[in-house]
């Protein structure tokens, strides 16, 4: 696979446990996306990974919606901390876009 992504379609029963791959790391769904509320995208990086979830607030609880990761090629693990910040911030954002999109 060299562009876009792939995704199962599932039985409503698996989508909790659903996930799919990205040229940008790995996802996995948790919760049904709801387009009516605000989301919400957490960020944090090390010298070796970054990391994001994005998630909703429902009734004053967070609920995750996907978690990413991917570890740091050999370039990016010289980035300053605010580029790697940045970097966990880019990196979901532009693959979830599409998604978050249609709403």
């Amino acid at each position: 696979m060299t562009r876009g992504y792939w995704q199962v379609p599932l039985d409503e029963e698996y989508v909790p446990i659903s996930s799919f791959v990205t040229l940008f790391g790995h996802f996995h769904w948790l919760r049904l996306l709801d387009y009516s509320l605000p989301f919400c995208l957490a960020v944090d990086a090390s010298d070796l990974a970054i990391g994001a979830t994005l998630f909703q607030v429902v009734d004053g609880l967070e609920h995750p919606i996907c978690f990413f990761s991917r570890k740091l090629d050999a370039h990016q693990k010289r980035y300053s901390t605010v580029e790697k910040e940045a970097l966990s911030l880019s990196l979901p954002f532009a693959t979830l876009a599409c998604t978050l999109a249609q709403g």
